[in-house]
């Protein structure tokens, strides 16, 4: 069986060797006890035979071995799942539905792309259709009302304790905490059964990439 290919060029006028290597290496997965996870990685040696680089550079793999392009995808997809399947995937969405606060020069367009990059998006098999979930505007009034009501009656009874009044804007800041714990949940749940629905089709498609590389499926 073939777990593994390499593939090597002369570059730097002759001066150096770029090898890159793709599939899945067992050896590491048996001692970390963890399933196989498929990567392609590149290392550059110079004439001395010393390691001058290495890692994942794609950008380099796609333009000196373009024939390669296709696997680089599935870098980090395990034999299972994704690495950080659900987890990534939903943090993303996240980020892009307005969910959580975005960092400094992160944009809802780079959290789209993140989560397409960690779901291995595919716009035939997914059909182009996001996970979607009930939003809190969707719920009715008087749920709304009752949650209201009921931050409402805490808040009282704090404020009777410590001889104090009742703040609307704490209520009002409040309910969005629980509205938003509510979209939180429901974008949860939406996104783990987005990813467990298109894995059957989002590893017949890796499997295929695979098989025309040259590269076996670990079984087992």
């Amino acid at each position: 069986m073939n777990y593994q290919i390499k593939k090597t060029i002369k570059c730097g006028k002759g001066k150096s060797v770029f090898t890159v290597t793709a599939g899945f290496d067992l050896d590491f997965a048996r001692r970390a006890n963890q399933q196989p996870h498929f990567a392609v990685t590149a290392e550059e040696t110079n004439v001395r035979g010393r390691v001058v680089c290495c890692g994942m550079r794609h950008s380099e793999v796609r333009r000196r071995f373009p024939e390669l392009a296709p696997l680089l995808k599935w870098h980090l997809v395990g034999t299972d799942r994704p690495m950080h399947y659900e987890a990534n995937a939903r943090y993303h969405l996240e980020g892009f539905y307005g969910l959580r606060a975005l960092y400094t020069g992160e944009t809802r367009e780079q959290c789209l792309e993140h989560f397409k990059s960690t779901v291995v998006w595919n716009e035939a098999t997914d059909g182009g259709k996001l996970p979607t979930y009930e939003t809190s505007w969707s719920r009715s009034q008087i749920e709304t009302d009752r949650t209201r009501a009921s931050i409402r009656a805490a808040l009282t009874e704090k404020a009777l304790a410590e001889d104090g009044g009742v703040d609307e804007d704490e209520i009002n800041r409040l309910l969005v905490e629980a509205i938003n714990r509510w979209d939180l949940a429901n974008l949860r749940k939406a996104t783990e059964k987005f990813c467990a629905d298109r894995k059957v089709a989002m590893y017949e498609r890796m499997k295929a990439d695979l098989v025309a590389a040259g590269i076996d499926w670990p079984e087992g």
